[in-house]
């Protein structure tokens, strides 16, 4: 699995991997810059990794 986090898809910032506030082990992915983030926390830091990561691109339907 590869470790390294994506940059953030909209300031393409590097990205964090923080706990979450409101409960222990819980972790967080977001942006290091902007407000961007996921809105569910994870238990497994692997799992947020993997979701963070795994974006799918919109076509341009121009």
């Amino acid at each position: 699995m590869n470790d390294k986090l994506k940059p953030c898809p909209f300031c393409k910032s590097g990205a964090v991997i923080v706990k979450s506030p409101n409960e222990n082990e819980r972790y967080i992915v977001r942006c290091s810059q902007c407000p961007c983030a996921l809105v569910i926390d994870f238990d497994d830091i692997a799992l947020a990794k993997a979701v963070w990561n795994n974006r799918r691109r919109r076509k341009n339907h121009d």
